[in-house]
């Protein structure tokens, strides 16, 4: 269990919660930044970034006498800097990253911070096309199709290689369908006593990004609920039909959808 000890934010093992986009982590985000002991600020992708510049600029990066180590133990500091600052602002011990892209590079996160817990945040692929082509329009249907059996395959096979301890699998039917249970399992994992209080995250404020801790107005984002579930259309399930029952039919009977 966590110490109420502040400095334990630098030694708690930090948490990274990723996921194919318009999968629900936005909602983990929060219900994760309202337990008394974890914050978990807006998303920044900063890690995308410093991977970029590591990868085409590390001969330039040596020639400073740098060695990989260093260099790891740069990128942490300053990505720590803020994460700690958020923590602080809100009295937590421990801080959270919620950046789906992730997924994507879990093996850079990891040669970061080797000791990180990571949640995957799974979602019918039927609903996430929908909320894809809701949010950005019907042209991202195939984007959509694809991105869901890329991301959820990488962080997949990097959940099942790692210890239990090390990666979660969440799915989002089970998250909105039945809270109670699956929150507490959830933070058991994480080493954090449970508490009701997140229950009531769509309550709370919470930081946004464009401004100096500036806090959404609680009660402005949608509660944990069912509706979002099962309300694919018809667009949306043909190109599941075309492209993910295609490619990702393993990952589909992995996580018991249809």
């Amino acid at each position: 269990m966590p110490s109420s000890d502040p400095t334990a934010a630098h030694t708690s093992p930090p948490i990274f919660l990723v996921g194919c986009p318009r999968s629900g982590t936005t909602m983990l985000r929060q219900i994760l930044d309202s337990h008394p002991a974890i914050s978990c600020g807006p998303e920044t992708r900063f890690l995308w970034g410093m991977r970029g510049i590591e990868e085409r600029n590390w001969t330039s990066l040596a020639g400073f006498g740098l060695s990989i180590d260093e260099w790891h133990a740069e990128v942490r500091g300053l990505f720590e800097s803020f994460h700690l600052r958020y923590a602080a602002s809100q009295g937590k011990t421990r801080w959270a990253d919620k950046s789906p892209d992730y997924a994507l590079m879990l093996d850079y996160v990891e040669a970061l911070y080797p000791e990180c817990q990571v949640v995957h945040l799974v979602r019918d692929p039927n609903d996430v096309v929908q909320s894809w082509i809701e949010f950005y329009g019907t042209r991202s249907v195939r984007r959509a199709a694809d991105s869901w059996v890329r991301y959820v395959r990488a962080a997949h096979e990097y959940a099942r290689s790692r210890p239990q301890h090390r990666a979660l699998e969440v799915r989002y039917e089970d998250l909105v369908g039945d809270p109670e249970q699956t929150l507490p399992t959830l933070f058991a994992w994480l080493g954090e006593p449970w508490d009701e209080k997140v229950l009531e995250f769509d309550r709370r404020s919470h930081s946004l990004a464009g401004g100096p801790l500036r806090l959404e107005r609680a009660g402005r984002d949608p509660s944990v609920r069912t509706d979002s579930v099962g309300r694919a259309g018809l667009l949306a399930r043909s190109t599941v039909d075309l492209v993910v029952k295609r490619q990702g039919r393993d990952l589909l009977r992995a996580f018991r959808y249809p």
